[in-house]
This record gives structure tokens, C-alpha cells and sequence, in this order.
């Protein structure tokens, strides 16, 4: 149902009771009952402020973590939602790794999140993950560079690394689209390449006192 305010739009979702037919001789709750109304039909408003409080989202866990990883655009399933799924469901997950549809491989998925786990970026309790401060800096910063490591690009090498496993692509080809990549991040950093310099903690360039923001943290 949409209703308009002034030049505001409000959507709600719900069912709308237009016959009460058995309603009559056996009440039934409806959750998200909307009033039966007519199109274009004017009626008062009144808007009253009511506090709430907001629920922590719910934790990911070690499976849905892992489901994401095997099929990153598929909608999040829960464990139960996982142990259900059908063998249609299980061919077309299939289909998608034979692309080149995911991130990391079965051999590497534990690698990566062991590494997020020993960099601080997350951490595990019992089969439960959290995000810590440092991963939430780790993205933050990344978006400030503007260096995409989102799932969409992540994929995308990932189907090529699958395309030279099918071998319609070449070792090369990789190199030379994550050199690209780099290329680009540096170059929109206007970053001068020629100087990189290496310290306890990390590799910067050397007009880095002249304000250039650039670096590779070695943890």
C-alpha cells in the first residue's frame, strides 16, 4: 500500500481485510493489518514518536560464513536453510564455481579467514564471527582510497584465475589485469612508483612527508 503525505511516500506491507466472511464466526490475529482503503481516498493522519530500541544484528557463523564464500551472490541461508537444500540448488552452486563464482577456493577459504582472524580483523567465538576495530578501520580506509575489494571484484579476478584453470586464459593474462588494477590505484593516488622505501611496519613511497597517504602495512 503506498500513501501519500504532502511530498512524502509511505510504503506498507500488509494484508487488508475487504470481506470478513469466517472472520465473522472465527477470529483469526492478521499480522500487519492494514485498513481497507480506497484509491486517491483522503483521510487524517497523525504521527506519533514512539522509542525503540534497535536489535544487534545477528552474528554470522562459521557456515554461513563458508556458504558465502563458496557463493558470495546468493542470498545469506542459515544453517538449517543450508542442511535443506535440494539437489537442484546444489548443481546450480556447482554450475557457479565451474565460473569462477566465488571467493578463494575450498583448498584456500580457511586460509583467508584464519589470516582475518590473525590479523585482529575478526574474531571467532565458538562457531560465532565478529568484526573488530582494525577490520572495521581496514574498510574504512579502503573505501577513503577507493580500492575496491568488494565481492563484485573480488569475483572477477577470481573467474579469470578459473578461465587459465580451463585454460581458455593464460597465467599472464591474470598478471596483466591485477597489474592494471594496481596501476589504477596508484595512478588516481598520484603516487610516485620509482620511490618505495621500507620501514619496520610497513612500505611507503617517499613523498610520503610531502602528504602522500599511500602504504602497505606488513601486518
Amino acid at each position: 500500500m503506498q500513501i501519500s503525505v504532502g511530498d512524502e511516500l509511505i510504503y506498507l506491507t500488509g494484508e487488508s481485510i475487504i470481506n470478513e466472511g469466517y472472520l465473522k464466526i472465527e477470529p483469526e490475529k492478521i499480522n500487519n493489518k492494514l485498513p481497507n482503503l480506497t484509491e486517491y481516498q483522503e483521510f487524517d493522519v497523525k504521527f506519533i514518536v514512539i522509542e525503540k530500541k534497535t536489535t544487534i544484528p545477528k552474528k554470522v557463523t562459521e557456515s554461513e560464513l563458508a556458504n558465502f564464500l563458496k557463493n558470495p551472490f546468493k542470498n545469506t541461508k542459515s544453517d538449517e536453510e543450508i542442511e535443506g537444500m535440494n539437489e537442484e540448488n546444489d548443481t546450480d552452486d556447482y554450475k557457479s564455481i565451474l565460473n569462477g563464482i566465488e571467493i578463494g577456493t575450498e583448498a584456500t577459504r580457511t586460509g583467508i579467514i584464519e589470516n582475518a582472524k590473525l590479523y585482529k580483523y575478526i574474531t571467532q567465538d565458538k562457531q560465532y564471527f565478529s568484526i573488530e576495530p582494525k577490520g572495521i578501520l581496514l574498510i574504512e580506509l579502503l573505501d577513503k582510497l577507493k580500492i575496491d575489494l568488494y565481492k563484485e571484484k573480488t569475483v572477477v579476478f577470481s573467474m579469470i584465475q578459473k578461465q587459465v584453470y580451463k585454460g581458455t586464459k593464460k597465467i599472464d593474462d591474470v598478471i596483466a589485469a591485477v597489474s592494471d588494477e594496481l596501476n589504477t590505484i596508484i595512478n588516481r593516488e598520484n603516487i610516485e612508483v620509482n620511490n618505495l622505501i621500507e620501514n619496520s611496519k610497513a612500505f611507503n613511497f617517499s613523498n610520503y612527508k610531502d602528504g602522500c597517504k599511500f602504504a602497505l602495512w606488513k601486518e
